[in-house]
């Protein structure tokens, strides 16, 4: 199936500290009704808001670029600190730190690719588990 729906993706709700929701939409490893991807995985995070994503991380062998679509605040990548809001589109090349701050009273929603892929393992793996991010 070449076409999906991101509402017919069901995603995973990551415990605290860092709590979010993420939907993975397609990647070499299908989950759910992803679609089926080889050089790259492209999905998306919900941000509650006034929290942090995730701590400060990198992913050594796949670059980031993400798409804010929603909410307000700052991404930290490398030791510089960015305004992001609704447009902004930020990239982390691999090795780089970085996290996302949702600053605002809404939502914040980044879309996202990793390329290569791989980055997403252990998302996959809590996703089946239930395992892996406490």
């Amino acid at each position: 199936m070449p076409v999906i729906n991101e509402h017919d993706v069901k995603g995973v709700k990551l415990p605290q500290p860092y709590e979010r929701f993420i939907k993975i939409f397609a990647s070499p490893e299908r989950i759910e009704k992803s679609l089926s991807s080889k050089y790259a995985t492209f999905g998306a995070t919900i941000i509650y808001p006034h929290t942090t994503a995730h701590p400060k991380h990198v992913h050594p062998n796949s670059e980031e670029i993400l798409y804010v679509a929603s909410g307000r605040g700052k991404a930290v990548i490398g030791e510089e600190e960015f305004e992001i809001q609704p447009g902004s589109i930020a990239y982390v090349p691999p090795g780089v730190g970085h996290t996302f701050v949702n600053e605002s009273s809404e939502t914040m929603k980044l879309f996202w690719v990793y390329a290569p892929p791989g980055a997403e393992r252990r998302i996959i793996d809590y996703a089946r588990t239930g395992k892996g991010y406490e």
